[in-house]
């Protein structure tokens, strides 16, 4: 019972730190930098007594890689003379995101006596199903949802926006972007429980993938790049593009078809019996249902995004930038430009968004900072390489509707050490020895 409990706990740290939550109790702060906070100490308990710590060579060439981010855009407003810093102050964030993750590693290890890529795996399956369910739940039983509302702040916005639901800090495109990354964990565990012959693990994880595909779309519809990115992923591996399907694929397409059988009743039934879930699924699958009604792909937000593609018209935007990224009437008294509606230059398109920000300059910085997170996590762990390269793909896939980023997911990979995956590896290959 005392683990159980120890590996609930661990579950809610990662679930904070994964999905940041600002409490009602702690205004001002979210549970990230709270967990943040608690990390800086650990780092420095850790490192003083020589034990696993996040202070690496990585760790330095990566951080360089975060300073050039903060310096195209401490240029781009120095130049331009604004006041949004919300790009130049990068590398504060990505010290954030790692301090908050080496909690939750220490965390795992501490209960587990090894953080390997798996455990991360499961945690973040685990909490991005606990998410969904519990969005459905606060969104069909009204009690629990005005008590998450009254300690949470913020939460009423997150409803009004279309409606639609939202689980403990886990909402609109930040929530679908996490729940992308994690369908791409999911495909690769799919895999590997069917090359260890065991069935059982590999039903559990075609249910967290049919629950994460039906409900996190409901939450945010961004969800889908995941999807069709671990479909890609399954071709892949079961050896499609080589026109030839291994035994692997043969049992990984079996059991996602059964997955079909048995999910597909159940969401029929509920979308014709249960008037909520009936409106959530038209607008999580909306383009699938103009497909089938109207015999042609019709999305909303895509209309939207269309409207949105708008580029600089001068040299030094295109170059530095205009130093904007947030709405400047809201934050800055000194701009005198054109009225803005919502989003700076009227559009949310991530790659604009950057390219208006700090320029193209700070846009490949970027790019490159995130190609090297990921190159760091594909170069430690073998095993992995192609789930961390899909992983990379859903965040410059995710650039092209809006402007968030998923360092925080390598952030956690980024902390685990290569004796614990070794220490695995050894143990792995001593049982297939006997």
């Amino acid at each position: 019972m005392q683990r159980i409990l120890s590996i609930i706990l661990v579950g809610i740290i990662t679930s904070l730190g994964f999905f940041p939550t600002e409490f009602a109790i702690f205004a001002g702060k979210n549970s990230k930098m709270i967990i943040a906070g608690i990390g800086l100490l650990v780092i420095a308990i850790h490192s003083a007594n020589r034990r696993n710590s996040i202070i690496n060579r990585d760790f330095f060439i990566l951080l360089i890689f975060g300073c050039l981010v903060s310096l195209a855009g401490l240029v781009a407003t120095a130049y331009n003379n604004t006041s949004d810093y919300t790009y130049a102050t990068y590398v504060v964030s990505m010290l954030v995101w790692l301090s908050s993750s080496y909690v939750i590693i220490s965390a795992m290890r501490y209960v587990h006596g090894k953080a390997t890529v798996e455990i991360v795996m499961n945690y973040l399956i685990a909490v991005c199903v606990a998410q969904c369910i519990l969005a459905l739940t606060m969104d069909l039983y009204a009690p629990l949802k005005r008590f998450i509302d009254s300690i949470v702040v913020a939460n009423n916005f997150m409803g009004t926006i279309e409606n639609r639901m939202y689980g403990l800090g886990c909402s609109l495109d930040i929530a679908g972007t996490r729940f992308a990354a994690v369908l791409i964990m999911v495909a690769h565990q799919c895999i590997t429980a069917i090359k260890r012959n065991n069935n059982k693990l590999f039903a559990l994880y075609l249910a967290a993938f049919t629950i994460i595909t039906a409900i996190g779309n409901i939450i945010s519809r961004t969800s889908i790049v995941g999807v069709v990115l671990a479909i890609i992923y399954w071709l892949y591996a079961s050896g499609v593009f080589n026109s030839h399907i291994n035994e692997t694929g043969k049992k990984l397409w079996k059991g996602v078809l059964t997955a079909l059988l048995i999910s597909l009743p159940i969401i029929i039934y509920c979308y014709y019996t249960i008037p909520a879930i009936h409106s959530h699924l038209r607008f999580a699958f909306e383009g699938f249902f103009s497909l089938v009604e109207k015999g042609y792909w019709d999305v909303h937000s895509n209309n939207m995004l269309k409207n949105m593609v708008i580029f600089p018209e001068t040299m030094k935007t295109w170059i530095i930038g205009d130093g904007y990224f947030n709405n400047p009437l809201n934050a800055d008294y000194h701009y005198i430009g054109k009225g803005i509606d919502v989003f700076y230059m009227y559009t949310d398109i991530g790659y604009l968004r950057f390219i208006f920000y700090f320029g193209i300059i700070g846009t490949i910085m970027f790019c490159l900072y995130m190609l090297k997170a990921a190159a760091i996590c594909i170069s430690r762990f073998d095993g992995y390489k192609m789930m961390f390269f899909f992983i990379l793909l859903v965040n410059y896939i995710v650039w092209c509707k809006v402007a968030t980023d998923i360092f925080l997911v390598f952030a956690l990979f980024l902390c685990v050490t290569n004796d614990d995956e070794k220490r695995v590896k050894v143990m792995g290959e001593g049982l297939r020895e006997r």
